[in-house]
């Protein structure tokens, strides 16, 4: 395969000639993380039965590359090519100008998502995600292989050393004041989202290890949101079409638990500190995409069907929910920053955090009823239009 894919004539036509059985995509617009991890990454996966593909923007094209040749020169045995999104998203565009591209591939990661769905459905190959920062374990490749066999549709994955969320992060703070066992590293580990060491395999619905099949492809689209709620709203949506998924087998049977989560594809995600973010910033994107994520799961959970009394009374019952854990979760925390020694302690960069966490309240992550419906309808409507997508991509 080509280093660089020039159009989506040239992608396709090297990837069904191909005797692969999958395709993985990793998405990335991070040459350096992708730099870091890709070699083991591709030596894992280096397998006849695969093409991995890179997707990238424009202007990562020219890094991206060179990675891949340096890579090549070392491994000739591994196959891999790279496609570029915006320009594929425009030819896409001006080939089929009555689908609405940009509605479906919508969103910073979301939409390139949506496109490898599109792309790999073509080629009726079970397609696999893999985060640019996940580094598999040596028999990741053959575990998707064992699932897609035992007839699962969709498969999500398995982590250890996963970054907690903010949300999370705010529960553990609050758990080991209250065991007073919280010291300065336990607490700068927590506020810089260091993977804890407690984390064990851990099972839960994550997009950046998960596998799709082509079937379950054509029938649904990811939820091209401005929030990072895709994965989650994914298998929700599969729950619903009553598609086999390794996560249903272990909420119906919890004793299944470990049996499953051995046999799941499994990969250590790497440290992933704040950038260019406060903590204060990315704990109020986590509570605005719970409230909007449980506004969408009830249009879904409604058979696919808008009721906006429904929905908006859904996520405001969890703007609730979760207003009042924070709040008291708040007065933990400030009845301990009234202690003596604070900066001494937990270290005068973390108290100031502290102390900017805990002054949050409710108008700082209020949805608004125009913004949860500007995103369900968005979800609604490229489900709509997701079939007419499909066909039309499949007389390329």
């Amino acid at each position: 395969m080509k280093w660089v894919m020039q159009n989506i004539q040239e992608y396709l036509k090297e990837l069904r000639e191909a005797h692969s059985k999958y395709s993985i995509f990793i998405i990335s617009n991070r040459p350096r993380v992708l730099k870091e991890n890709l070699e083991r990454q591709l030596g894992v996966i280096a397998d006849p039965e695969v093409k991995t593909i890179i997707m990238t923007n424009k202007e990562c094209m020219g890094e991206v590359a060179e990675i891949c040749k340096e890579i090549k020169n070392k491994r000739p045995d591994i196959d891999v090519g790279i496609i570029e999104y915006h320009g594929t998203i425009a030819l896409l565009k001006n080939k089929f100008p009555s689908i609405p591209w940009d509605e479906i591939c919508f969103g910073r990661l979301i939409g390139r998502k949506n496109l490898a769905l599109l792309l790999g459905q073509m080629t009726n190959k079970g397609i696999i995600f893999l985060d640019d920062d996940i580094l598999p374990e040596a028999d990741w490749l053959e575990k998707y292989k064992d699932l897609f066999a035992e007839g699962y549709e969709l498969i999500t994955g398995s982590y250890v050393g996963h970054n907690a969320s903010f949300l999370d992060i705010i529960d553990k703070i609050i758990y080991d004041i209250n065991k007073d066992i919280l010291d300065g590293e336990i607490l700068s580990n927590f506020l810089r989202r260091s993977p804890s060491l407690d984390y064990k395999k851990v099972l839960f619905v994550c997009g950046g290890n998960m596998g799709i099949t082509p079937s379950l492809a054509r029938r649904m689209c990811f939820d091209p949101s401005n929030y990072r709620i895709e994965d989650l709203n994914y298998w929700v949506a599969a729950s619903k079409l009553e598609i086999k998924c390794t996560y249903n087998d272990v909420l119906k049977n919890p004793d299944s638990y470990e049996n499953m989560i051995n046999k799941l594809p499994f990969g250590e995600h790497k440290n992933q500190p704040i950038d260019k973010a406060t903590f204060n910033s990315g704990l109020i994107e986590d509570i605005k995409s719970q409230i909007i994520g449980r506004a969408i799961a009830a249009y879904i959970l409604n058979n696919f069907e808008v009721d906006w009394e429904k929905i908006i009374q859904e996520a405001k019952r969890t703007e609730k929910e979760v207003h009042n854990k924070l709040q008291a979760g708040f007065d933990i925390i400030k009845n301990e920053l009234t202690k003596a020694d604070m900066d001494g302690r937990f270290g005068k960069e973390n108290v100031s955090i502290l102390k900017e966490i805990s002054h949050l309240d409710e108008t700082d992550y209020i949805v608004s009823d125009s913004e949860i419906k500007t995103e369900v309808l968005r979800f609604h409507n490229s489900l709509s239009r997701w079939n007419d997508a499909i066909s039309t991509i499949n007389r390329l």
